[in-house]
């Protein structure tokens, strides 16, 4: 399981990567995979909470989860920006894909 402090810094790193090949801002659609974790403490949904509101403005945050449960905990999450649930990859793509 990825603890928060981890998941900040790989966040951070991506971010970086996005901006270091012209990603402003503001315009970044985001692909977050959790399928692969489970329901989180909420303890560390707080921390969660935190770090994702330090991050910079995205236009769209699509988050894919594994079951229903994890939705529901998933969609309490603050973002910047509009953000979705999916319990699919391809649902969230095409969420994604669709034009402001």
């Amino acid at each position: 399981m990825m603890s928060a402090e981890r998941y900040a810094a790989a966040r951070r790193l991506a971010f970086d990567d996005m901006a270091a090949h012209g990603c402003t801002p503001g315009v970044m659609r985001i692909l977050v995979d959790r399928s692969a974790q489970t329901v989180q403490t909420a303890e560390v949904v707080a921390k969660l909470d935190a770090i994702v509101a330090q991050g910079p403005s995205v236009l769209r945050t699509a988050v894919v989860v594994s079951s229903m449960l994890h939705k529901l905990q998933a969609e309490r999450l603050g973002t910047p920006g509009p953000m979705a649930v999916f319990l699919t990859r391809e649902a969230a793509m095409v969420w994604l894909s669709e034009i402001e």
